[in-house]
């Protein structure tokens, strides 16, 4: 399988220029059992992202005050 799609998008990511949409693929990408051993490493942060959704907790860069 080409994973060219996913890896633009995670370019994308970095450089701060996906939208909400494009994000919950790579969510949904990342939470697949079978994942390229190239993008292994993202797993992790894609599912901290997601586990922390279901618990309720909003993942965010700056605090609140």
């Amino acid at each position: 399988m080409d994973y060219k799609y996913i890896e633009q998008l995670l370019e994308r990511y970095w450089n701060c220029e996906t939208s909400l949409e494009e994000e919950q693929i790579l969510r949904s990408f990342f939470h697949q059992k079978e994942i390229p051993a190239h993008l292994l490493r993202y797993k992790a942060m894609f599912a901290y992202q997601e586990i922390e959704k279901e618990r309720g907790w909003a993942v965010t860069l700056m605090p609140r005050f």
